[in-house]
């Protein structure tokens, strides 16, 4: 097996795995009587990395999923901006950190129901500009 396709630690349930081309692994365990368990993972590669946003979100809603309008990040990417409108256009949420979402507020207060208009624009690891725009629905 080629050494760049060595797995960080194959010991563990969680190991890293940064194969330079698209690679699948084998997983073999034995259970505490003896029995035998095979399954494979393919992890695929591809050279431009993709930025997607869901179409709704619902903040303060307590159950913790999709209660922040994040940017859904597959491979590597560095964010120039990310900027969030209400219906009169004032900018109610702006970032330049990734790993950064709104969480519906804008100057302390929840923003009410309605439509949103995002504007993103990054910059992938290989140099490609990403441009994206669109409405984003926040539900209460």
């Amino acid at each position: 097996m080629d050494s760049s396709c060595v797995l960080s630690d194959n010991k563990i349930k969680n190991p890293i795995a940064t194969p330079p081309v698209t690679t699948q692994y084998y997983v073999v365990a034995t259970t505490e009587y003896g029995c035998e368990a095979i399954d494979s993972v393919t992890i695929r590669i591809s050279p431009e990395s993709i930025l997607d946003l869901p179409n709704a979100f619902s903040p303060g809603a307590g159950t913790s999923i999709n209660d922040e309008l994040r940017i859904i990040v597959r491979g590597l990417a560095t964010l120039n901006f990310f900027r969030v409108y209400n219906r009169w256009g004032e900018l109610v949420f702006s970032t330049s950190d990734i790993n950064k979402g709104w969480n519906g507020q804008y100057k302390g207060k929840p923003q009410p129901l309605g439509v949103y208009v995002y504007v993103l624009d990054a910059t992938t690891s290989t140099g490609k500009r990403i441009n994206k725009q669109g409405n984003i629905t926040l539900i209460r």
